[in-house]
């Protein structure tokens, strides 16, 4: 079974082999969640009565991507809503987590058509101006400047509109505790995700990077330069 987040239609595209073949459905988070952490790898159920989600709105915020040679740095605005979270080892059973995300500002470079940086921002004033302060999402996958952490992950991106999929990788994708401090939030990291899952991503938990004007001297909005 294999199961991509689509974050403009908020739910899963799940496809699953079954003895007629391989059958795809649109998943609502929930209905994934029962899925995969029942049994990760070795799900099934009734594919047939999955809901489809229509879709909301999305904005790109600046783009410069060369489709002949494959590169270029894409800047993405994703709207607040509640998005999934997954944690554990492909080996272990996944854990999974509904958290509320204010607005978002997705940073993706490629060369050649291979994904090689995602960064993200969390915006909680609007409209954002040279001083609005963008902070970094209090996961454990995440640097202290809002790289993402991508792991054995080779991403692809060919053409402006596989930004979505790329960003709905990053939801169906567990993370783990590689570069998680316990002493920077006080607490293990289930303990965080858990209150994430109750709060939502808040001031309290989300780290400040600087303002977006001190980002961009600083060369980590490099779409916006």
């Amino acid at each position: 079974m294999q199961g991509i987040f689509l974050p403009e239609r908020g739910c899963f595209r799940v496809t699953c082999i079954t003895d007629s073949g391989p059958v795809s459905r649109l998943m609502s988070p929930g209905d994934y969640a029962s899925f995969i952490c029942a049994a990760y790898g070795d799900a099934t159920g009734d594919f047939e009565a999955m809901p489809i989600v229509e879709p909301t709105p999305t904005e790109f915020l600046r783009g410069r991507f060369d489709t002949g040679i494959g590169s270029g740095c894409v800047a993405y605005r994703l709207p607040p809503g509640n998005y999934p979270l997954l944690f554990g080892r492909d080996d272990t059973k996944m854990k999974h987590y509904m958290v509320h995300f204010p607005t978002t500002i997705w940073q993706i470079r490629v060369i050649q058509h291979k994904v090689t940086g995602i960064d993200v921002f969390v915006v909680f004033d609007e409209p954002i101006n040279d001083n609005t302060m963008l902070f970094r999402l209090p996961l454990p996958n995440c640097y202290d400047d809002g790289k993402i952490c991508l792991g054995a992950n080779h991403w692809t991106m060919n053409k402006l509109s596989d930004f979505h999929e790329i960003v709905g990788r990053f939801f169906s994708a567990p993370h783990n505790v590689d570069l998680f401090n316990p002493g920077e939030y006080g607490c293990t990291v289930l303990q965080l995700l858990k209150k994430l899952e109750k709060e939502g991503i808040t001031t309290a938990t989300a780290k400040p990077v600087g303002t977006f004007q001190d980002c961009k001297n600083r060369k980590l909005l490099p779409a916006f330069c």
